[in-house]
């Protein structure tokens, strides 16, 4: 009797702790982001592009930073080009020839700006249709991005469950083709951002 009794105790104990263990829910994880992101001022990361045009699959390294809320550099390690947003104007440079064109055409800034977590996740907080999935260490967040464009309707980010860092991002067209490939390593949120870091 008493050996039954233990048994029945040991199995109480372990369905308790198997219930306090529970794994949360995607829309627990998504509360957490959002959180996380409503701290976010800044970050930093290096990141790896892989875009697919009529030239074939185009490949990029290059350095991010960003500042709340929409101004961003690009530097590309070829050092061929350097982009940066100030919150109104594009903002291409050339360091191989010492040219800078800045350029007005909304689609064009919207194009490069889909490039970054930041527009993401104020995308997150405003958008109405976001769906949701996970993996073992995944929360994949997937919404449709404004605009009527056919070749960027979709983006989809893999964020990891300990830290809600970026892993990777894609970039769909109307068919579901994806177009777009970011890959993140080094992410740092609030990191120290001068303006003569983002616009030297």
């Amino acid at each position: 009797m008493n050996k039954l009794f233990v048994v029945i105790v040991l199995l109480i104990v372990i369905f308790t702790i198997s219930c306090s263990n529970k794994n949360p829910t995607n829309e627990e994880l998504f509360n957490e982001l959002v959180k996380t992101i409503n701290n976010i001022e800044t970050y930093s990361a290096d990141v790896n592009i892989s875009i697919e045009s009529n030239k074939g699959k185009e490949k990029y390294s290059a350095k991010h930073i960003f500042s709340k809320p929409k101004k961003y550099r690009i530097k590309y390690l070829d050092e061929k080009q350097e982009i940066y947003f100030d919150g109104k104007n594009l903002h291409l440079i050339y360091p191989n020839i010492d040219k800078t064109k800045i350029v007005l055409e909304r689609k064009k800034i919207e194009q490069y700006s889909t490039l970054f977590i930041g527009y993401f996740l104020e995308l997150i907080q405003t958008s109405e249709k976001i769906e949701m999935e996970s993996d073992k260490d995944f929360l994949i967040i997937n919404l449709e991005l404004p605009g009527n464009s056919a070749k960027r309707r979709n983006q989809k980010i893999w964020f990891s469950k300990k830290d809600f860092k970026p892993n990777k991002m894609i970039i769909t067209d109307i068919n579901g083709i994806e177009n777009v490939e970011v890959k993140y390593e080094n992410l740092n949120y609030n990191v120290t951002l001068t303006e003569d870091m983002l616009f030297e």
